[in-house]
């Protein structure tokens, strides 16, 4: 949705810029969507540097007689030009993206275009990208200020396509052309959430961090509002979990739980399913309308027009991790399994589970983890033709005393506990209230066995830090 508050700083600095009087707008076509009569009826017949808002007359021109380019489709919404390029305004959210974003194609022979993600974010590139680059135009300006942030997309045509053939590739744009998110540098979370289920945070704090984090690095979209996707007392839930586990899991050689976004029901849920090691994982439960945190999450996300993008999928993932290790942890006496689980989450590993409850996956397994999954990605590309290495992401920061190799945990009695892990060996050294040591080493084996203590101490009602 276009703000009032966007629009009227952009016609400040539009004012700031030029007093050039607008060329005439003509009337309005009707039924135009509210955010496209908002922006001409402010805008209309103006120019900001090399971009010319379209008049009314302009545009129901462009609806009655689309321009002839192959990546056009007949929904767009003509809202400025260039001498070379169109910008448009789209109402469906082609290739994948946001309804309401604005396209940017060229005039002629276009083979791509740029997708800017919503009329604010393209508002306000105009105005920043402008006072960045002061020696561009503001149209070059605002694509650098948009690249800079990995939020100008670039849709590319697949070669053959004849100019005129948009109603044709529209008619199946997954299988067509490519689609937004496609080449850009991803925001992810992987290392931050798993650092905070081992330091066992709440998770309200942890999902306004990632929420106010994807407002921060695509401003003007509203991302801000996940902050309202809270979460629930999942002890509501362990009955319906406990007989969903106890029914499908009891089965010899189970050995991992996963679990996956149901994106088929607008990510209002997830699945689940057991594997066992003699055989490929076998469909358990759809548990669409799970709990209103997932409910609220997707009534939020749909009515910021937040569908298939990758902040959806990354807060999507972290609702979903910490939903599970609550319902894990308050189900854990009575799994009806014998030793530990691997519980996966959308594929990465994010703990164990056994009848004491869940245990966080160690950092450091998280970052090979992260590392091999690069590898893959990076070989897959190449053995497909692809050079060079796939597109990278930015890793939201943990605390630089994340990965030190001390821990400490406090007791409200007093107590603490210091617990450090070398290459071979762990060791805790416990101090009582009355500030008698202990002191005990173990051997590192499997590298879970700290994580795993720290997990038991925190049950016990030690806090970390």
């Amino acid at each position: 949705m276009l703000s009032d508050d966007r629009l009227l700083a952009f016609m400040k600095a539009l004012s700031a810029r030029s007093n050039d009087a607008p060329r005439p707008r003509g009337e309005a076509p009707a039924d135009l969507p509210a955010d496209v009569r908002s922006l001409l009826g402010a805008l209309a017949g103006r120019a900001f540097g090399d971009v010319g808002f379209a008049t009314f007359t302009e545009l129901a021109e462009a609806i009655a007689s689309p321009p002839a380019t192959p990546l056009w489709n007949a929904a767009w919404m003509l809202v400025a030009s260039t001498e070379t390029d169109l910008y448009a305004y789209d109402p469906l959210g082609c290739f994948r993206g946001r309804k309401g974003q604005v396209i940017c194609l060229a005039r002629a022979d276009a083979t791509e275009c740029n997708v800017y993600p919503s009329l604010d974010f393209w508002l306000g590139a105009l105005e920043h990208g402008a006072a960045e680059h002061p020696e561009a135009y503001p149209s070059n300006g605002a694509r650098y200020w948009a690249e800079a942030r990995g939020r100008l997309e670039c849709v590319a045509l697949p070669g053959g396509a004849e100019p005129g053939s948009g109603a044709q590739l529209f008619d199946h744009p997954l299988s067509s052309v490519n689609y937004v998110g496609a080449s850009r540098n991803e925001l992810r979370f992987d290392l931050f959430v798993a650092y905070a289920l081992s330091r066992g945070r709440d998770v309200e704090p942890v999902l306004g961090e990632i929420a106010r984090r994807c407002d921060e690095a695509v401003p003007y979209c509203q991302l801000g509002r996940l902050e309202e996707v809270g979460p629930e007392d999942a002890s509501r839930y362990v009955s319906w979990f406990d007989g969903l586990v106890a029914k499908h899991a009891k089965k010899k050689g189970v050995t991992r739980l996963l679990f996956a976004q149901d994106s088929v029901a607008g990510g209002r849920g997830f699945y689940m399913w057991p594997a066992a090691t003699t055989e490929e994982p076998g469909f358990v439960q759809r548990a669409a309308s799970f709990t209103r945190a997932f409910e609220r999450f997707a009534q939020v996300a749909d009515e910021i027009e937040l569908r298939f993008s990758s902040e959806r999928f990354r807060f999507g993932a972290a609702l979903l991790t910490f939903v599970v290790r609550d319902l894990l942890e308050a189900s854990a006496a009575r799994l009806p399994f014998e030793g530990e689980l691997d519980v996966l989450v959308d594929g990465r590993l994010v703990g164990r589970v056994d009848t004491d409850g869940f245990v966080p996956a160690p950092l450091s397994l998280v970052e090979l983890q992260d590392a091999a999954n690069r590898d893959s990605a990076t070989r897959g590309m190449r053995a497909m033709g692809f050079p060079g290495t796939p597109s990278t992401h930015v890793e939201h920061p943990i605390p630089r005393d994340a990965t030190l190799p001390t821990r400490t945990l406090r007791h409200p009695d007093g107590r603490s506990v210091d617990v450090t892990t070398e290459a071979s060996k762990w060791t805790c050294t416990m101090v009582e209230a009355d500030g008698e040591r202990d002191t005990f080493s173990r051997p590192v084996k499997t590298g879970w066995e700290a994580e795993t203590f720290v997990a038991a101490q925190r049950r016990q009602g030690f806090v970390e830090g």
